[in-house]
């Protein structure tokens, strides 16, 4: 054999920050309260549907947007894994389709506005107890 050893070879390091679950938790707070300051948080009735239908997302975002229908950047926020709206959603440039599990600060901050359902607005301030987010929703005309 020729030659001799590695002496200083590359070494594989894992460069990830564990977070703790109250500061994960605060951080997608903080998140929401931006976009909700921002007045780019929307709730939407429902978009239950039986089969994938891209069109029907499209104009149910560009209702809750304010009629704005090119250069959509939305998250859509649903309650589950509904596999008819996240194909439909996925169709559509510019926008994504999470389940309100998870919903997380680089999700949110990615796109431009927010669009949830209205279980999933319930279901995740019940998991991150947003009282104030909870008092405007009740507050404000839910379209």
């Amino acid at each position: 054999m020729r030659g001799g050893a590695t002496v200083h070879g590359p070494v594989v390091r894992l460069h990830e920050h564990k977070l703790n679950k109250k500061e994960r938790a605060l951080g997608l707070k903080s998140a929401l309260a931006a976009r909700w300051q921002e007045g780019r948080l929307r709730v939407v009735s429902s978009l239950a549907m039986d089969r994938p239908r891209s069109a029907l997302v499209a104009e149910v975002l560009g209702k809750a947007l304010g009629g704005q229908k090119e250069r959509l950047s939305a998250l859509v926020v649903g309650r589950g894994a509904d596999a008819a709206v996240a194909l439909a959603c996925r169709n559509v440039e510019g926008v994504d389709y999470i389940p309100q599990l998870g919903c997380n600060v680089v999700s949110v901050l990615k796109r431009r506005h927010v669009v949830f359902t209205l279980d999933a607005l319930r279901d995740i301030q019940e998991r991150l107890k947003l009282a104030g987010v909870r008092r405007a929703v009740r507050e404000r005309d839910l379209t």
